[in-house]
Order: C-alpha cells, then structure tokens, then sequence
C-alpha cells in the first residue's frame, strides 16, 4: 500500500513556484505525479506552459520521488539541485486547464548523484522528454 504524503511534505519548493499538484506513485524506482497548468502560473505565456516551466515540472518530479523514497525511509528529505539536462525534446506546450502527467525513472543512483529519465504527457499527447542528473546535498 503506498503512503501519502502531500507535495510539500515531498519538495522544498512552495507557492508561488510550486510545479506538482500530485504525486501518485512510485514503484520499481518510477514516480508518477499529476500538474493541472492554470493561468496564474509563473510559467504561463500565451495560453501554455513555457519550457521553462516543464523542465521545471520535470526537476519537481525528480525531488517528490527523492522525498518520497527518503520519508518512505525514515529520513529527512533532502534538497536537490539540477546537474545537467541532457536529450531533452519539447514535443507541444500543455495549454491552460490541461493536466500533466510526469513520470520520472531512476537509472542510476551513485552517492549524491542521481541520473534520471522523465517524461511528461497530457491525457492526448507527448508534451516533452529529457534525462537529468541531479546533485542531493545531504
């Protein structure tokens, strides 16, 4: 049965630069959150989500399942912080009222380094795709 936790019990990040609404699962090292794109949004321009802001969405993933895991463990979440993206492809921009469905894989965890693939879907299209590698400062 898996745990709830709320998103800021997960991230350190709070409003207004909060980019997860939900996280719903993570099994065999692949986290899953939900983001419902709204107009107020710091990220928002001309109707959609930036770049900016999905890469965003993307890192925040990474740090709920990395909270998760580490709350799950007894531990206190640790901050994290973005290393390099790499691959990373922008498909289409999620529009104001769409719900973005990231799901973020660990490949490999070294230490403090944690390399990871995301991807971020709205119920009808691919909206991006990177790895990123981030740095845990414990």
């Amino acid at each position: 049965m898996q745990t709830q936790y709320t998103i800021k019990e997960l991230i350190p990040q709070r409003e207004p630069m909060i980019m997860v609404d939900k996280f719903v699962n993570n099994e065999n090292n692949i986290a899953t959150t939900q983001f419902l794109v709204q107009e107020n949004n710091l990220f928002c321009k001309d109707g959609a989500l930036s770049e900016e802001g999905i890469f965003e969405n993307m890192a925040q993933s990474a740090a709920a399942q990395s909270g998760y895991i580490s709350k799950c463990a007894g531990q206190e979440v640790v901050l994290g912080f973005i290393g390099s993206i790499d691959k990373a492809v922008i498909h289409n921009l999620p529009k104001i009222g769409e719900t973005i469905t990231t799901t973020v894989t660990i490949i490999t965890q070294v230490d403090d380094i944690t390399l990871v693939e995301a991807q971020s879907k709205t119920i009808n299209y691919t909206v991006a795709e990177c790895k990123m590698k981030i740095f845990l400062r414990k």
